[in-house]
């Protein structure tokens, strides 16, 4: 039987007694209040990681990263890594990993052990090894895997697969323990530190991915030790599919938890942590970005790929929403006999290159990729010139438009975007959302209320100037654009102490 601690939810409050419970935990009402105002927010109220959870001072620390494993990933787990190196020599860190949200979860776990042991290589050339603290990285596998390939596998875990000179094979991890096994040998386990950047509590939570049956009994490997910190990305990670009442019932349940612990629940996310009017957070140029350049010299091999993978990522975007069309996916509100919406995509499919005839949607999307690549590849690289891929997806985005209206021809839209902006812009929001929470050099995290609303899910707000301070923090007015220099020093280990041991903030 498992090891794990069951917690059981509290029940709903009765009619009336909500909202004072609610305010009670520090849980938002579901009239919840209208944003502060940045300026509203006294220096007072504002603090760093640090000073909620000490973690980078520890000599002797744990931390948990829960991953999808793809490149904004790696990209976290390195720049963790570099810090964690960056340490006094007389430090010992204790990381787990745990691979969840995709379907090649061995793939996932190489990719993730690569990473690590591409990173301490890097690091023992800044510091001799004498000099390095001891950091230890074992990587899990989730038990659930995803039902269906999730997009980045397909480039991102192909040297895996294959056995690429100088990567790992994906059978070197096919012995990773599950997490629960480990919990089984190691009862009581907790890091000081919980980073979850993927959907842990669909994937763990609720049951079988089913709606309803939530394991309250998951919660317990996510919970941080006394006086640590459980750091969370909201969003598409904190959905939860459960029956009305019981997502909410986790949440208090947690929050509950880790408040006895007297520890605390930070919150990031693109759409409420980051200033307005500054870059786009999340993305950043690849092409002359010295935080990407700096990568590529201390580990050319892994960021060579994994940049090429994030790059065809979008493409894949891209490709599957045109495939969706001309292979005529069934789709909910979408009928192809109205509106001549059959005969424009079977005109559509006309066009589609040689090789294109029975195949289904993924091989109508890889087909498109190749073409897509290879006209790409022949112009130079010109983003400019002529691409037969991009022409069809603007043709047949005109075409759904036409006969199915502009919200039906939304993706293809997006994809045409995807298509025109190729080699512009690459995904680094699980770098760029963890690193803005660990540094010191600006204190962002402010006091936080949170909901979960059925069925919209966890809803974060920036709590009243009047209220106590409480458990949860989160994450405001972070510079998108400063928080891309911070990423550049935390791969540099002469940084540490003034990245993340700042006590000026």
């Amino acid at each position: 039987s498992s090891q794990w601690q069951t917690t059981r939810g509290p029940r709903l409050c009765p009619a009336g007694a909500l909202e004072r419970a609610a305010w009670r935990m520090g849980c938002a009402p579901p009239c919840s209040p209208k944003p502060i105002p940045s300026e509203a927010i006294p220096a007072m109220r504002r603090r760093t990681l640090r000073q909620l959870c000490p973690f980078f001072e520890k000599p002797k620390a744990s931390a948990l990263f829960v991953t999808d494993a793809k490149l904004d990933d790696a990209l976290a787990l390195w720049i963790f890594c570099m810090l964690s190196f960056g340490r006094p020599a007389d430090h010992k860190v204790d990381l787990k990993v745990l691979v969840l949200g995709v379907k090649d979860l061995v793939a996932g776990a190489a990719l993730m052990n690569h990473v690590f042991s591409e990173a301490r290589a890097a690091a023992s050339k800044q510091r001799s090894e004498k000099e390095l603290p001891t950091v230890d990285c074992e990587v899990f596998l989730s038990e659930h895997p995803a039902s269906a390939t999730i997009r980045h596998e397909t480039m991102t875990y192909e040297p895996y697969r294959t056995g690429a000179a100088g990567f790992p094979t994906a059978a070197s991890a096919s012995e990773s323990r599950s997490m629960r096994q480990w919990l089984q040998d190691s009862p009581g386990w907790s890091a000081d530190l919980v980073m979850v950047c993927a959907q842990y509590f669909e994937y763990e939570v609720v049951a079988s991915h089913a709606k309803g049956a939530l394991r309250m009994e998951a919660l317990s490997p996510i919970l941080p030790a006394d006086g640590g910190a459980l750091v969370i990305q909201s969003g598409f990670n904190t959905r939860m599919e459960a029956e009305e009442g019981e997502g909410r019932g986790a949440w208090r349940s947690l929050k509950q938890q880790i408040e006895e612990r007297r520890a605390s629940l930070v919150f990031i996310s693109n759409s409420f942590s980051f200033s307005q009017g500054g870059p786009k957070p999340g993305t950043l140029s690849p092409s002359d970005s010295p935080f990407v350049a700096e990568l590529k010299k201390q580990s050319p091999a892994l960021w060579e790929h994994l940049f090429k993978a994030g790059l065809s990522e979008s493409l894949i975007f891209a490709t599957d929403q045109m495939a969706k069309w001309l292979t005529k996916m069934r789709m909910p509100g979408v009928n192809y006999e109205e509106g001549g919406l059959d005969r424009a995509i079977n005109e559509a499919r006309a066009t589609l290159p040689d090789g294109a005839v029975g195949l289904d949607a993924p091989g109508v999307s890889s087909l498109l990729l190749r073409t897509f690549l290879q006209e790409r590849e022949r112009s130079g690289g010109d983003a400019a010139a002529p691409n037969s891929v991009v022409e069809l997806c603007k043709t047949l985005r005109s075409k759904v438009e036409e006969a199915a209206g502009a919200k039906a021809a939304d993706y293809l839209g997006r994809a045409v975007g995807n298509f025109e902006k190729y080699g512009k812009t690459v995904e680094v929001t699980d770098g760029q959302h963890l690193l803005a929470v660990f540094q010191s050099r600006v204190a962002s995290l402010v006091p936080a209320t949170i909901d979960f609303q059925d069925p919209a899910g966890l809803q974060v707000d920036f709590a009243a100037d009047d209220a106590p301070e409480g458990s949860v923090w989160a994450a405001r007015d972070v510079d998108a654009a400063e928080s891309l220099h911070w990423m550049l020093d935390a791969v540099r280990l002469e940084n540490f102490a003034s990245l993340v041991s700042n006590p000026s903030a």
